[in-house]
């Protein structure tokens, strides 16, 4: 194994700061921080690594910003449209349709065949119904400012 190279003041620092970046993604619970609140604090970083010690202080203030509802139009799934479709049909011309689609399918290079027009606007008009609106909550971002200073 190779023999360790002391770390400069710079890298030490670096190592340290990632090291907590690290454990910060791991273990800061958003979900525990009040949307709207500003937490003020004092923090003392000490690491020692390979022999070099870092001490930082921090005067840390942090935001958090206010929830918001974020909306969306979720268009019906095709695989359920088409199953649903399917149902409608007797037997004949579903069994008809399932076997002769994928021939024309393939005759057309692998595209479907042309549709009538007017079946086509029926389509877009069954569709447009067809579709849902969705709202989420959307947590406020999270911002930090901060001072350093050797401790």
């Amino acid at each position: 194994m190779p023999e360790s190279v002391p770390l400069t003041p710079d890298q030490a620092a670096a190592v340290t700061w990632a090291m907590l970046a690290k454990v910060a993604g791991k273990e800061a619970r958003r979900d525990l921080l009040d949307a709207g609140a500003t937490y003020k604090g004092h923090l003392r970083v000490v690491a020692e690594l390979d022999g070099a010690t870092v001490e930082k202080l921090v005067d840390a203030e942090l935001s958090v910003g206010h929830d918001s509802k974020r909306s969306w139009s979720v268009v019906v799934d095709s695989r359920a449209l088409t199953a649903l479709l399917l149902s409608k049909l007797n037997a004949t011309t579903r069994e008809h349709l399932v076997r002769e689609l994928p021939e024309l399918f393939a005759a057309a290079g692998n595209q479907l065949p042309e549709v009538d027009p007017v079946m086509l606007a029926l389509a877009d008009s069954l569709l447009v119904r067809l579709r849902a609106k969705k709202t989420q909550t959307a947590k406020g971002t999270v911002a930090c400012r901060y001072k350093l200073a050797e401790a």
